[in-house]
């Protein structure tokens, strides 16, 4: 459940990212449970279950929202060149106080 949270939090995330012909608002869940071999009745029943066990299911969320960070990190690195710029900026807006 991990892994398939994961993917459908990215790919509600992704629905609104335009494509390189300039399409959005793609639903790519459907993806998401072809990936994982399977399909929405499953992954509701699934989700009923642990909706039932509260502990499980945080458990699940705050190892999804780890993921989501780990993963945003690696897509989004900040640079060594931002850490310049932004010291390059601290230092420029200070001549102006």
């Amino acid at each position: 459940m991990i892994e398939i949270w994961t993917d459908i939090y990215i790919a509600r995330g992704a629905k609104h990212i335009k494509t390189k012909d300039l399409r959005k608002n793609i639903n790519y869940i459907p993806f998401v449970f072809k990936k994982h071999q399977i399909d929405s009745l499953q992954f509701s029943e699934s989700n009923l279950y642990y909706t039932s066990r509260i502990d499980d299911y945080e458990k699940i969320f705050l190892e999804v929202e780890k993921r989501l960070k780990e993963k945003k990190d690696i897509y989004n690195p900040k640079s060594e060149l931002d850490s310049i710029i932004e010291k390059d900026k601290e230092i420029h807006s200070k001549d102006f106080e």
